[in-house]
């Protein structure tokens, strides 16, 4: 599990790393390394927030941030992982539970000073909540790395040496790496598929199966033969409206 801490308390942020450190060393051979990433300011941790899998905020001490900032800017990027935040005393644990009220993600509150057992508590918890949390696509072009989720994509093909992935959207996203890697990386969901060497099909989206071709719901057709055909049917079966 990759965590962030974004603490802008030197002696707290500190105290947390300690306490994370000994609980990844207690669960190396059960749920494995606790990956942890440590920031005194959110700037560094809202470059590229995706890859975290759960976010520890407590911000007090810098003007003009706070954690309702860091929370708004998590939302914004469109992370979906879970956020903790952290409290002193009974009213500021209200005040920290209402800034989760509409958030879209898991906010999770821990009481100050941490205390180990109830930090290993909340660790089992992330565990699983991480076993139910989609996790993003990665797609990286030159311009920037975009964080998609399984519904987002309708297809990706191969045009000329490079890799375009369509979404839903419309949209319509260049892919710096091979669509080897790309199904690769989308094998956890069986509802994508590759129907020929050059493509790959979200199962979800499609419109019509032919002899010989597949139909996707914006109306793009693509060839496929044998397995491809028979898969088509199957997703086309099952996903139909």
């Amino acid at each position: 599990m990759h965590i962030a801490v974004c603490n802008d308390n030197v002696a707290d942020r500190k105290q947390l790393e300690r306490l994370l450190a000994r609980e990844s060393d207690k669960r190396l051979s059960t749920s494995g390394n606790l990956y942890v990433d440590s920031y005194g300011h959110p700037d560094s941790l809202l470059k590229n927030p995706m890859q975290f899998d759960a976010f520890f905020i407590d911000m007090e001490l810098t003007p003009d941030i706070s954690d309702s900032s860091v929370l708004q800017c998590l939302i914004k990027a469109g992370c979906s992982a879970p956020v903790i935040l952290f409290y002193a005393s009974p009213e500021e644990k209200e005040e920290k539970k209402a800034l989760g009220k509409d958030a879209p993600m898991e906010i999770l509150l821990l009481e100050k000073p941490v205390r180990k057992e109830e930090l290993s508590s909340l660790l089992d918890n992330l565990l699983v909540l991480s076993g139910k949390r989609e996790i993003p696509i990665e797609i990286r072009a030159e311009a920037g790395t975009h964080y998609i989720y399984e519904s987002d994509i309708l297809y990706a093909e191969k045009k000329g040496g490079h890799i375009y992935v369509t979404l839903k959207s419309g949209e319509i996203l260049p892919h710096n790496a091979s669509l080897e890697s790309l199904l690769a990386q989308l094998e956890a969901y069986p509802v994508f598929f590759a129907p020929n060497r050059k493509t790959i099909l979200n199962g979800r989206y499609i419109k019509s199966v032919q002899l010989t071709h597949i139909t996707m719901c914006d109306g793009h057709t693509f060839s496929a033969i044998g397995a491809g055909i028979g898969y088509a049917k199957k997703c086309l079966a099952e996903y139909a409206q």
